[in-house]
């Protein structure tokens, strides 16, 4: 099966801009869930993109004058990953004509926060609300339970796909239906969607071939713990960079020069584990005519972390 890297890559690797081309990818990338099963009980998680030839004009355009997206970003300078890519994808909806409001907090009598619409656009007339979810998971799974999203485990240990996913079927996609909330709007929320973009990783032995709820061509990647990435040789034809947090997104584009030697790759990695315990994100790329490009890509872990993963699994798991 061709890899969402290689996919990417034939659509979108005429993009230079970094920003452009992880635009590009929230709003073209592979579904991380299939949005049909019955898992999700109808709920809206297919929003309604701008057709792909209109996409493809916009974001061409843009990349060859990206200075109006680059003054937005700096309006508002953050290392969040989500934060960052709301801002692209406001941007975007902004130069559609389609937005009404981003980030509305709806706040109660008492002024207290009740939640957030991360888009209210204007569609065919109609209000609609999107919520925007980046995410990366690592399956962990139980040896005593079947497999469910509930062992998709972030990389901090402090949520699930499962959880999450909860969140936003029975929270964040509902605060249109509040008094309120609708109070707010100039008219009722006609459709409320998710778009739920990310990776998820697998040791090669775990990953199952298909789970209730995921999308089969979803984007993904290994794990790998710092003793086995130490194992690995030097992969023939291949060198590898980290990517830094706001680079998570899209499949890594960079010139030739800019990609360490393995040697070098792995004292990095030495080093990060050596104070941190944080994981990392590690992009195979291929180089050829002075560029680099993501063939895949691994999240590298401690060698502890399969044990708090599942303790984590554990404890975040609804009773």
């Amino acid at each position: 099966m061709p890899t969402s890297q290689a996919a990417f890559h034939r659509n979108w690797g005429h993009l230079q801009d970094r920003h452009v081309r992880t635009l590009a990818w929230l709003l073209c990338a592979a579904p991380l869930l299939d949005s049909g099963a019955s898992v999700w009980h109808g709920a809206g998680l297919s929003p309604r993109l701008p057709p792909t030839e209109v996409m493809v004009g916009m974001l061409t355009a843009l990349d060859a004058a990206p200075a109006a997206l680059h003054a937005a970003l700096a309006q508002r300078p953050t290392r969040r990953l989500g934060l960052y890519a709301e801002q692209l994808l406001a941007f975007f909806l902004t130069q559609t004509g389609e937005m009404v409001a981003h980030g509305l907090q709806v706040h109660d009598a008492a002024a207290r926060t009740l939640g957030e619409f991360d888009f209210v656009l204007r569609q065919n007339g109609a209000l609609v609300h999107w919520e925007l979810a980046t995410k990366f998971y690592l399956f962990c799974p139980s040896a005593q339970l079947a497999p469910d999203l509930y062992d998709y485990v972030g990389p901090n240990l402090a949520d699930t796909l499962g959880s999450k996913m909860h969140k936003i079927l029975h929270q964040q996609l509902l605060l249109g239906q509040q008094a309120t909330a609708r109070a707010m709007l100039p008219a009722e929320i006609s459709e409320a969607h998710a778009l739920v973009r990310g990776w998820l990783f697998y040791a090669p032995a775990l990953a199952p071939d298909t789970l209730a709820g995921i999308a089969v061509d979803h984007c993904r990647g290994e794990i790998l713990t710092l003793t086995q990435l130490r194992a690995l040789a030097a992969p023939g034809g291949l060198s590898g960079i980290l990517l830094e947090r706001l680079d998570w997104l899209a499949p890594a584009q960079l010139a030739e020069a800019d990609v360490p030697t393995w040697a070098a790759l792995l004292q990095e990695v030495e080093q990060h584990f050596s104070h941190s315990q944080a994981t990392l994100l590690l992009a195979l790329v291929q180089c050829a005519a002075g560029q680099a490009r993501e063939l895949s890509r691994a999240m590298i872990v401690a060698d502890d972390w399969w044990q708090q993963a599942a303790q984590a699994r554990t404890a975040l798991r609804p009773v």
